[in-house]
């Protein structure tokens, strides 16, 4: 009986762009017809609460990005917080007014 070897990086990568190759050739009305109660009710534009549905829908799609923004700004701010300031003589040996 041959012993199976442990599958290394490169056949890893492979298979993940494999997939991926094959995910992207789905076609893409089957992967976006989402549910029939929202397609119906948003297709009449005219009604507030169409409007007032899509505008949340929004709102939910732009919060994680508002959350990782916060994040990635208070690490930056934290790091540079840490870090010394420069004494009044460093920056006068350096020439700086």
């Amino acid at each position: 009986m041959t012993r199976m070897r442990k599958p290394d990086r490169q056949t890893w990568v492979l298979s993940a762009c494999g997939l991926a190759l094959a995910l992207a050739l789905l076609p893409a009305q089957s992967l976006a017809q989402g549910c029939a109660m929202c397609a119906t009710y948003l297709s009449n534009g005219a009604d507030p609460r169409a409007q007032a549905f899509k505008i949340s829908i929004m709102f939910l799609m732009a919060m994680p990005f508002v959350v990782v923004t916060t994040a990635g700004g208070w690490l930056v701010w934290m790091y540079r917080r840490s870090r010394p300031s420069p004494s009044i003589g460093e920056l006068e040996e350096e020439g700086v007014s």
